[in-house]
């Protein structure tokens, strides 16, 4: 018998790491450089203003950067932040549209970074001068787990971070859509009360609101719970109500000033929506 099987998609992969450190800048201002990799700032102390691509960022404690392959960074002035940087390869589809833009973590994630970096930083050291390269390299101790562990958390931690920023947009978009609803709700129903001496049909008040009939069969039911017409035809009711309360017109006049086809309909409307006749309705004001 054949399992199924649930195929893992590689959402993030950490390839290398050039440098993992903690930096207390003690009033001076880190150098400037640019490199084809992306690598982390984090403040986690004071505040640290930094250029990168000659774009200003103000950081302050809890939060972080991720520079963008190629993007040229310098701090702008001497600062005494306390900053844990981190740089990497990483291949990933994601990671583009975290670059180069403030990033204010929760406490689990200052938490999981804070980790990452005390045991990270304990496993590098600079390389040597006459190695001919820059950055750091692991110590003779460190052993695969090691690497292991600190590539999964560095992993875990953007893909975090990704999560949290595409489920706060989703969230806005949720709430923009829904603001969007409530304000075309309002402009079709505006439309309805300074037409409502006229008998429009769904398609009249669709085709003025440039939208489809679905569209607005679907903000009525979503906004108000019944349909277009049900609604148009309930306020209708109520300024039918208000006329033979506080006007002298009768019946057939009341009808066709709410553009009703024959005061026959408009009486059995008035009774289905107000649960009593217009004159049952009229006599409780002492008309007749």
């Amino acid at each position: 018998m054949e399992y199924a099987k649930t195929n893992i998609p590689e959402f993030l992969s950490v390839s290398s790491i050039m440098t993992v450190h903690r930096i207390e800048l003690a009033g001076k201002s880190n150098f400037g450089e640019a490199h084809d990799f992306p690598e982390i700032i984090y403040i986690a102390e004071g505040t640290h203003a930094i250029l990168v691509d000659n774009e200003r960022f103000e950081l302050s404690a809890g939060q972080m950067l991720i520079y963008a392959p190629g993007a040229y960074h310098i701090g702008e002035r001497e600062s005494n932040a306390s900053i844990y940087i981190i740089s990497f390869e990483a291949t990933s589809d994601i990671l583009s549209e975290l670059y180069n833009r403030v990033i204010t973590l929760d406490n689990d994630k200052r938490t999981m970074l804070t980790d990452m970096i005390n045991g990270g930083a304990k496993l590098f050291e600079r390389v040597s001068p006459d190695s001919g390269l820059v950055g750091m390299t692991k110590k003779p101790c460190v052993t695969d787990y090691d690497l292991q562990i600190l590539r999964n958390k560095l992993e875990l931690l953007l893909i975090d971070i990704y999560y949290t920023k595409s489920h706060k947009q989703n969230e806005q978009k949720a709430v923009n859509h829904e603001n969007l609803d409530r304000e075309q709700f309002e402009a079709v129903t505006a439309y309805l009360r300074e037409h409502i001496g006229e008998a429009l049909t769904l398609e009249e008040i669709a085709a003025s609101s440039h939208i489809s009939v679905s569209k607005l069969s679907a903000l009525f039911r979503d906004q108000c719970g019944c349909g277009t017409i049900a609604y148009f035809n309930s306020i209708k009711i109520e300024r039918a109500k208000r006329l033979i309360r506080d006007s002298s017109m009768n019946f057939t006049q009341i009808s066709q000033s709410l553009g009703f086809c024959t005061v026959h309909y408009f009486s059995k409307l008035f009774k289905k929506i107000a649960g009593i006749t217009p004159t049952e309705y009229a006599r409780t004001f002492g008309r007749k």
